[in-house]
């Protein structure tokens, strides 16, 4: 079985190192084809911390573990924290990953997508691959109430983030929650389902 995971993190981000990777490797040592589709991380992050992110480039091997990189994160690392691409520069940054993301999907033809986090460039991913993937089942990985854990700064990004949430429990086969309010919150949205 080939199961793909679908991030819209890099590989020296806590959820990746974590959970995404050990996970990973545990379906690999059972017999499963396993790819982690992540975003490239900016230089002078990388170098910043050699110790988490070693030498991960586009098809290269994370323990047994396939990785493609299928985009650039929306934001640069600072000594001041996360700079978030603004405007039309983050909504291309977002439609370029979400386009490649598909068709990477789509390319791989796997079993199972686990989308990790509901976020819209995972989510619009998602959607077009599953015009070509109709058999392909959809795990979705809730971890975050991400209206709350993202830094959004316009009712347009809010508005963006609650109607990707939506499409993704709609889309998924199962959905996997980190804590009893997620269940809650997850189970309003498929309540009509």
């Amino acid at each position: 079985m080939k199961i793909v995971f679908l991030t819209t993190q890099s590989s020296i981000q806590s959820t990746v190192i974590g959970r995404i990777f050990p996970l990973a490797q545990e379906l690999q040592k059972l017999g499963h084809e396993v790819v982690v589709f992540l975003h490239s991380e900016n230089k002078a992050s990388s170098r910043a911390r050699p110790e988490i992110h070693g030498d991960l480039d586009s098809g290269s091997q994370a323990g047994m573990t396939r990785v493609k990189i299928i985009g650039n994160n929306p934001f640069e690392r600072t000594a001041q924290g996360k700079k978030r691409h603004g405007g039309l520069r983050l909504l291309i940054t977002m439609k370029l990953n979400a386009f490649r993301a598909a068709w990477g999907l789509i390319t791989e033809r796997p079993d199972y997508i686990i989308l990790v986090k509901p976020l819209p460039e995972n989510t619009l991913a998602v959607f077009l691959s599953k015009l070509f993937l109709w058999n392909t089942k959809i795990i979705l990985d809730v971890d975050d109430f991400e209206l709350f854990a993202n830094n959004l700064s316009s009712l347009f990004e809010r508005a963006a983030i609650h109607l990707s949430e939506r499409v993704a429990t709609s889309l998924a086969s199962k959905i996997v929650v980190a804590t009893p309010f997620l269940h809650d919150h997850v189970h309003q949205m498929v309540a009509g389902k």
